[in-house]
């Protein structure tokens, strides 16, 4: 018998999730943006999931960006994110066990002038909500931190993390690995949901609070 250990980074669909990728694919295969009847119907299913996303995030349908996947969402919401901030600021911070997905856009905005503070993790692979304090200023802009590790299936304590930074600033995480699958009341339903969603701390930092 085979034993699989690597359900951290990749696990098997769901069997409702399989129906529905089969049935687009071969009955409802129609380009959503077209306005021919086939082009409506898959329209409906964009249209759904933006719906249920919104509603688990407590955000609006039109916030819902669909990627490719989750390399793109994490250099969409980093670069994106910093580069429209940084006249407020150019420092970020992020952690040593982050997807090779953060660390490249990371570099990238290195090389135009970012300073980015990587944090490091104790054994258990957590980091430190002290340090992270402590590694906060007023240029800070951006805080990212992955959920759960793709690796060691390590979980962030998020909900933490958010509420540690009182600040104004970004804080978001890629959650890929724990989409759908995190159940800790101690988890936000922002953080278990998005695989690359940030919110702006100001604003959420009640809300994001109740569990998964």
């Amino acid at each position: 018998m085979e034993a699989y250990f690597d359900n951290s980074a990749t696990t098997r669909v769901s069997d409702r999730v399989l129906d529905i990728v089969v049935k687009t694919m071969r009955e409802d295969y129609g380009n959503p943006s077209a306005k021919h009847r086939m082009g409506v119907r898959a329209e409906r299913y964009v249209k759904e999931a933006a719906a249920k996303i919104a509603k688990t995030l407590k955000v609006q349908e039109k916030e819902i960006l669909f990627t490719s996947g989750g390399t793109e969402s994490d250099n969409l919401a980093l670069i994106g994110c910093a580069l429209a901030n940084e006249r407020r600021g150019k420092h970020l911070i992020t952690t040593s066990v982050e997807h090779p997905a953060v660390y490249q856009p990371l570099c990238f905005l290195e090389s135009l002038g970012f300073e980015i503070t990587i944090l490091p993790v104790d054994g258990d692979g957590h980091i430190s909500i002290e340090e992270l304090k402590a590694a906060v200023r007023k240029d800070t802009t951006l805080v990212s931190v992955m959920y759960v590790n793709n690796e060691v299936g390590a979980v962030e304590p998020i909900a933490e993390i958010a509420a540690a930074i009182r600040c104004s600033m970004w804080t978001r995480s890629r959650a890929t690995e724990s989409s759908g699958s995190t159940r800790s009341g101690r988890a936000s339903t922002f953080w278990r949901s998005a695989a690359t969603s940030f919110t702006r701390r100001r604003a959420w930092a009640s809300s994001t609070s109740t569990a998964g």
